[in-house]
């Protein structure tokens, strides 16, 4: 009897530690830990190696005319004179590729003839959108009164096409994070003709 008691107790221990042991909760694997940990430096490098090739490979917008057109024209050409009075309506566009906009501020626009310059514009500060191309009009004059009459004036007026060049220089910043800035100076170098007899563009190219 006494045998019996003491082989029920032993029991009975037996199976409330068995109890406890299923009920402990289950230790975490220290690999799961540092998987996690792997990862998330995984992630913050591959960010900061994104962001450092995107701020170095920062690339010159471009500066170009989109499209000039004739407002008004006028010319003499005679044995004693030679000279041309035009107004152009134009568009510039500054196309941004990089992942940040492209700050300006004013400029000029020249145009010249022969060398000589016979027109000027203003430009005004403005923005290009991060992977955008912004466009602006603006009207110049252009005028060979300034000019010596010389026979090239009067050979290029008497063919009816009047050959100008025009230049020009933005200066200005791409902004990223509104922190870092990196100062870029693209330049506008275009040319065309203007037919004086029906008074429209022609041939406009820009490098």
């Amino acid at each position: 009897m006494k045998d019996q008691a003491v082989q029920m107790a032993i029991a009975i221990l037996e199976s409330a530690a068995a109890d406890h042991t299923e009920e402990a909760p289950k230790k975490k694997s220290p690999f799961k830990k540092y998987a996690l940990i792997a990862l998330a430096v995984l992630v913050c490098v591959a960010v900061t190696v994104t962001l450092g090739l995107v701020i170095l490979r920062v690339k010159t917008p471009k500066f170009r005319l989109a499209s000039v057109a004739v407002n008004d024209l006028s010319f003499t050409n005679t044995t004693t004179s030679a000279s041309f009075d035009i107004s152009l309506d134009a568009v510039y566009a500054v196309k941004n590729p990089n992942y940040g906009p492209f700050k300006y501020r004013g400029a000029y626009v020249n145009l010249l003839y022969r060398g000589k310059r016979v027109g000027k514009a203003r430009i005004v500060e403005g923005k290009a959108k991060a992977l955008s191309t912004a466009e602006v009009g603006f009207r110049v004059s252009v005028s060979s009164r300034d000019l010596w009459a010389g026979s090239d004036l009067g050979l290029d007026i008497g063919s009816g096409m009047v050959w100008l060049s025009v230049g020009s220089q933005l200066r200005g910043e791409v902004e990223f994070i509104k922190v870092i800035k990196k100062d870029r100076k693209p330049e506008m170098s275009c040319t065309m003709a203007v037919n004086l007899v029906d008074k429209v563009v022609q041939n406009m190219k820009c490098a």
